[in-house]
């Protein structure tokens, strides 16, 4: 039987808490909204001081000035995140977050007059203090759930199931994103660049001239050459399996051999090497059963963007934003 020291640990456990805290916060948004749609739309204002601290940023960030377009998507980001910080502050997110309270308790022991008070006391301490508020650690921590909870509520644009149909649909759109590359069967005789130095490349086209001569094949030329770590046979392998293998030179000219000749010699990082090319596989769009999970997740990584950007249409629409210094286009999007 589990401890609840290990349950609280368990994986099963912070999903299920994970999904309540989701669908908690979901029926609170949805009836925050309903009841507050404001009939005077409240303003959002990107002063001059902060739009040069941005330009600070950009600048302790890239070593360079910020340019225009740097400067606009900042002032963009900025006006986002201040729309998600006062929808955290609407929602009440901000109370009884664990992760707050404890920073809040050890912000406010750096101030506090009396160490041993109880970590409730410095809790209403840093409350009164307004630590809540000014606290960067806290608001961008705010900000980033709010962003996670904007990415997780379903919107018209982008619910949360996905039909077969649908599944299709974006396999045979995106066909590049799933394609099954481009498999090489062939075996290979090796000329170690360590043991025959220079001579290598000479020696190895002695050898193939031979080779093609008496029509030797594969299984005919085991023992020649010298021996390689991977062996000398290699099934079905692709480009990322050939370049980790033998560098991105062999792996190129390998793609373009005729297949049941000895060709040679093709270069790598240990020597060069004859090889006979067995089998080709041509690249393929694989059937949807074999990848309906990394179709899936494609479709809902970008249903979250999808959903970040309806949210923040949706709040920007309660604001009149005004960006002091005219540099930015209050109202784009993000």
């Amino acid at each position: 039987m589990k401890t609840p020291h290990r349950l609280f640990k368990s994986p099963a456990l912070h999903f299920l808490l994970i999904g309540a805290l989701l669908f908690t916060l979901h029926q609170g948004w949805v009836a925050y909204s309903l009841r507050h749609t404001p009939a005077v739309k409240e303003e959002l204002v990107i002063g001059k001081e902060q739009i040069k601290q941005i330009k600070k940023d950009i600048l302790a960030q890239t070593g360079l000035r910020a340019t225009p377009a740097q400067t606009q998507a900042a002032i963009q980001k900025a006006i986002d995140d201040e729309i998600l910080y006062r929808q955290v502050l609407a929602l009440h997110l901000d109370r009884n977050n664990p992760s707050i309270r404890h920073r809040l308790i050890q912000l406010a022991r750096f101030v506090s007059e009396d160490p041993k008070a109880s970590d409730a006391a410095h809790y209403r301490k840093a409350l009164e203090l307004g630590l809540d508020r000014s606290d960067l650690v806290i608001k961008r921590h705010l900000i980033s759930m709010m962003r996670l909870v904007a990415k997780k509520v379903p919107t018209p644009q982008a619910p949360s199931r996905v039909s077969k149909e649908e599944l299709q649909d974006y396999l045979e759109q995106h066909p590049q994103s799933f394609m099954k590359p481009l498999q090489v069967k062939f075996t290979q005789i090796y000329f170690s660049r360590d043991k025959r130095g220079s001579q290598g490349a000479s020696q190895a086209k002695v050898l193939l001239k031979q080779l093609q001569k008496e029509g030797k094949k594969p299984n005919e030329a085991i023992g020649l050459g010298d021996p390689f770590l991977e062996g000398n046979h290699f099934s079905w392998l692709n480009d990322s399996a050939l370049q980790r293998l033998f560098g991105p030179i062999f792996t190129r000219h390998l793609a373009e051999l005729e297949v049941g000749k000895w060709h040679g010699p093709l270069p790598s990082s240990y020597g060069w090497h004859l090889v006979f090319i067995e089998g080709t596989r041509p690249a393929q769009v694989p059937p949807l059963e074999t990848v309906a999970n990394q179709v899936m997740s494609a479709i809902l990584k970008e249903r979250e963007q999808q959903r970040l950007i309806d949210t923040l249409r949706e709040l920007r629409s309660r604001y009149s934003i005004r960006v002091e210094d005219g540099e930015s286009d209050a109202n784009g999007q993000t």
